[in-house]
């Protein structure tokens, strides 16, 4: 039987199950899935035919009033999903809106909506989708009232989160569907019944505030939501609704004032002539000098990009107040405003809160406020800088790390906006922050980020003894023997990225050299810390990719090249954490990439190839990847493989040919091109068979991490499809004189007992039998279930069938 006539029949033996009086649906997730699955199934109306979709719509709704609560939601979102077919519901419109009609019914009864937001939800949702079709536009249009008034009255009796989204959306898009609708008149209509319904519930709001009463914020933060979306098309909004808006933005707090602020920005940026800019910057200014610095600091900041250019420079004012007042630069006239001030920026939580949203706001207006910021930031760590600031004000700012965080947060966002003078000052501050011992790690982590960012001054500034270069690479050394692993790991990082994006820059390497960070870099590999370790790892392999560095670090660290190597082998193979034996790995693969690789001792490179072979055995599934990535780059260098998404030949570097020609003096210069021949292929084969190469993906495709065996998999894929027919060409050409230049010991390991390599050949037959499709198992992930409707809808049919108590049932979704 075919899955879809399976599915089918499972269908109707749900549905059948569903439709009957005493079945109840134990667990709503069911719904979810159900739904979510029919939504894509029910496509056209044989089918919904056939899998007795309209018999349980038909049986249900005779029942609908008093039917389980799951089962008429689910009822409801069938109906909803049929509807949203234009012509599904072209067809089946009176069955579909009696459902509809029915179920509004039901809800409308007295507090039914509270005591079952699910299925007020699901019927609303139904309605949202419905308006996605003209027949379904115009069919609202015809009940128009009756729905929106009760999706008002829903949302006045303070319901549920979830069913207040629903409306508010429903409303939302009737009036959307209204406004691009070919019938004017009904779009017209809707608008002026939705403002006239929102002028009630503000005006209402408002009055209810200016007499003290309680006054219940349920219903003010939809109506915002909609005019909101009026006023970003155009609609006029009249004076009187503009009034209530300005009250709403005096006297509320939180997410209604943020949508009524947000609202008057689109407002002013269209100009409305309703609305009188200068009054919002004295409300502003009054808010402020009322003690509600905040709600006054977001008021400024939403309105200044869409003001006239003088009323803009008084939101600009306003923003930068308390940052000026903290620093001493700014004193109020009056002294009613300077005492309110001084109270408010004198408690330490709302002042540092007060501050840091200050600086949230500036980055986004025109005027610079570099220097007040950078002085604001000088007062964070140095007392010196004390002589104008409030002494309320003191303790608050000295060791701030929220406010130093913040300050970093705009000279990133600016930097490019100011001057070199300013730039220089602040390195040297961003350079004295990092030399504080308990500066913690994410404050440090913002001040390097800003150092990397302004580094090049840095590099202009290495010839006196007080230059930059040198109190930053004195506080580079002192961090990296802090003891606070935090803060050795963020200053290696620091060095890594620097090194990384100005790895074509001779000037940071050598500012590394003159300062032997290099051999600090290197201490830090013997550290306890693993982290520590990892970073500094993948820091060593961007400098040994330097020639002169690395010769500097052996030199002044008095190393050998097979020591550095084999120190990177030894964490690699006997490390107890993750993070370093990825890095090791990762620093081998770097190292057989790069073309200008200090060469290496026969011994080495054969340690390198053994390590890397018995690294796809361990436990962290990131080091095995790492290790099949090298393996991949010795086939794409060996056979002149290509990645599936490399457009031109892999570039070869001269350290592994030369290393293949030691195993295979014989193989000679085809090893580079894409066409080998039959010798050379053999060869080839069998010198990654030495290497370990093979063996290493055999082991792989059957390893328990389901990202290792997909990797493997695509991996020899890959092989057969680019070397396939050459490889059983080869298999069936098979010359057994090839072992002739092996050594003794290797000839003897290869020779079988007629004298042919019969293990080699017996690992490309292997290779060649090769299916991904023999390992598709491991490929399996938590999305299989959902992909097999099957297994979901017996399990529904099972769990409905089942006698246990809806308390003890196990949601498994």
């Amino acid at each position: 039987m075919a899955e879809s006539e399976q599915i089918i029949n499972a269908l109707k033996k749900i549905f059948l199950t569903f439709a009957s009086c005493n079945v109840s649906i134990k667990d709503d997730s069911y719904l979810l899935k159900l739904t979510d699955f029919l939504d894509s199934f029910l496509l056209d109306r044989k089918v919904v035919t056939e899998c007795g979709v309209l018999d349980f719509l038909e049986i249900v709704t005779q029942r609908l009033l008093d039917c389980d609560t799951n089962v008429a939601v689910l009822c409801l979102r069938i109906t909803g999903i049929l509807a949203a077919r234009g012509t599904l519901f072209t067809q089946l419109q009176p069955f579909l809106t009696k459902i509809l009609i029915q179920a509004h019914e039901r809800i409308t009864k007295e507090r039914e909506a509270i005591v079952c937001p699910e299925l007020a939800g699901a019927l609303y949702h139904a309605y949202s989708r419905l308006l996605t079709i003209n027949e379904g536009y115009h069919w609202i249009c015809q009940r128009g009232k009756d729905i929106v008034s009760t999706a008002w009255d829903l949302l006045q009796k303070e319901c549920s989160f979830f069913l207040t989204q629903v409306v508010t959306k429903f409303l939302e898009t009737l009036y959307v569907v209204g406004s691009v609708s070919e019938d004017g008149q009904n779009a017209e209509n809707w608008k002026m019944f939705h403002i006239a319904k929102i002028q009630s519930i503000l005006g209402d709001f408002t009055e209810r505030i200016y007499q003290g009463q309680t006054v219940k914020c349920s219903l003010i933060q939809p109506a915002l939501d909609l005019i909101y979306k009026c006023s970003q098309s155009n609609f006029p909004i009249d004076r009187e609704l503009v009034q209530n808006i300005i009250k709403l933005v005096s006297e509320t707090e939180g997410h209604v004032f943020s949508t009524a602020v947000r609202t008057m920005s689109v407002l002013i940026a269209q100009r409305n002539e309703n609305m009188d800019v200068s009054k919002l910057v004295m409300l502003s200014k009054t808010i402020f000098f009322n003690g509600n610095i905040l709600k006054s600091l977001e008021l400024a900041a939403q309105l200044y990009p869409h003001c006239p250019k003088a009323d803009a420079d008084e939101f600009e004012k306003i923003l930068l107040l308390p940052i000026e007042f903290a620093i001493g630069s700014f004193q109020p006239d009056k002294g009613s405003d300077f005492h309110v001030l001084l109270t408010v920026m004198s408690k330490c939580s709302p002042c540092s809160q007060i501050l840091c949203q200050a600086l949230g706001w500036l980055v986004d207006i025109e005027k610079s406020a570099f220097e007040q910021v950078l002085k604001l930031l000088k007062c964070t760590y140095d007392i010196g800088q004390f002589e104008t600031v409030p002494r309320s004000l003191q303790r608050t700012l000295l060791k701030n790390r929220k406010l130093q965080q913040k300050c970093v947060m705009y000279f990133l966002s600016r930097g490019g906006m100011v001057d070199t003078i300013e730039q220089r000052a602040l390195v040297h501050c961003l350079i004295d922050l990092v030399k504080d011992t308990s500066l913690d790690t994410v404050t440090f982590e913002k001040c390097t980020a800003g150092l990397q960012y302004f580094f090049h001054h840095i590099l202009d500034d290495q010839e006196s003894t007080e230059s930059m270069a040198t109190k930053l690479a004195t506080a580079v050394q002192h961090n990296l023997c802090g003891i606070h692993w935090e803060t050795r790991d963020s200053t290696l990082e620091f060095l890594r990225k620097v090194l990384e994006e100005k790895k074509n820059q001779p000037q940071v390497f050598h500012w590394v050299t003159n300062y032997q960070l290099h051999v600090n870099i290197w201490q830090c590999i013997h550290d306890q810390e693993s982290y520590i370790r990892g970073t500094a790892i993948r820091t060593l392999a961007i400098m040994v990719s330097v020639p002169f560095v690395y010769d500097s670090l052996v030199k002044q660290a008095q190393l050998t090249q097979e020591e550095v190597i084999e120190k990177i082998l030894s964490v690699l193979e006997s490390d107890t954490e993750a993070f370093a034996r990825r890095s090791a790995a990762e620093f081998i693969v770097s190292l057989c990439k790069d073309e200008k690789m200090f060469k290496l001792t026969e011994i080495l490179t054969d340690k390198v190839f053994s390590t890397m072979k018995t690294a796809i055995k361990d436990f962290d599934w990131e080091v095995k990847l790492t290790v099949l990535q090298f393996w991949e780059d010795i086939l794409q260098k060996q056979l002149g493989l290509q990645k599936s998404d490399d457009p031109v030949p892999p570039y070869h570097p001269p350290s592994i040919i030369t290393r293949l020609q030691v195993l295979d003096p014989s193989a000679g210069s085809s090893l580079c091109s894409s066409n080998l021949s039959k010798c050379d292929l053999q060869r080839s084969f069998e010198c990654l068979w030495r290497l370990g190469c093979w063996d290493t993906l055999m082991y792989a495709v059957d390893d328990y991490d389901i990202k290792v065996v997909e990797k493997a998999c695509l991996t020899i894929q890959n092989l057969i499809n680019t070397k396939g027919k050459e490889l059983r060409e080869l298999e069936e050409n098979w010359e057994e004189k090839n072992i002739n230049y092996c050594a003794p010991s290797t000839r003897q390991k290869l020779e079988g007992a007629n004298g042919c390599c019969s293990e080699v050949k017996v690992t490309l037959q292997t290779l060649l039998k090769f299916k991904a499709s023999d390992h598709k198992y491991c490929f399996q992930t938590t999305d299989m279930y959902d992909k097999n409707p099957l297994d979901l809808l017996q399990d529904i049919l099972l769990s409905c069938t089942s006698t246990e108590e809806k308390e003890n049932a196990i949601d498994c979704y």
